[in-house]
């Protein structure tokens, strides 16, 4: 004796439950939104970094030149990656400054050999062409424009939000299918016309 029976054209025909539909959209639209703000920033970089080659210049001088092995969270680097940290001060309209931006999208690390290269050319004591953003002084830049390093950002912001659109799309479909083929299908087995 079967121990339960199952109902497989029942279990075709049902629909699964609201709950589901909806943790799926949530799940889809905090993918798009995640995507959405990596434009926003990845685009706000790549601005900046566009804009600086406009910017006025200013005279600096280098007064630190490391190459880092550790990430912002003092976690080390992995694998042969570093990153070239070097401080410099200038001066606009009589207002000293300090900055450490190297180019806008100087949070990819860079090979270790590249790195140390880096910090050869701009030891403690060289003076630098600083350029700086007419609005705001305090940012500043020693090489200009944007780096291909500024893009990825905004170009996997728009991979995961075109992913969680066609995700999208796709969950409407399923949730509201087009309803011809099922007429089609209702005509057919009445008998509609053009049956003989």
């Amino acid at each position: 004796m079967a121990i339960f029976d199952y109902d497989a054209d029942r279990d075709k025909n049902s629909t699964p439950p609201v709950l589901a539909y909806i943790l799926v959209l949530i799940l889809i639209l905090s993918f798009m939104g995640m995507g959405g703000l990596f434009v926003f920033l990845g685009w706000q970089d790549v601005a900046r970094g566009l804009a600086s080659t406009g910017w006025p210049q200013a005279t600096g001088v280098v007064q630190s030149s490391t190459v880092e092995r550790e990430d912002s969270d003092g976690d080390a680097v992995q694998g042969n990656a570093a990153r070239v940290k070097i401080v410099y001060a200038y001066t606009v309209r009589g207002q000293n400054y300090r900055a450490s931006r190297f180019s806008f999208g100087d949070g990819v690390p860079d090979s270790d050999a590249i790195a140390e290269g880096l910090v050869s050319q701009y030891p403690v004591g060289q003076t630098v062409t600083v350029y700086y953003s007419p609005s705001d002084p305090a940012v500043a830049v020693l090489r200009p424009g944007a780096s291909w390093s500024s893009w990825l950002p905004l170009l996997l912001g728009g991979a995961f939000f075109f992913a969680g659109l066609v995700c999208l799309i796709g969950l409407g479909r399923f949730v509201w299918p087009s309803r011809r083929p099922v007429e089609d299908t209702e005509r057919a087995a009445s008998g509609g016309p053009g049956d003989k």
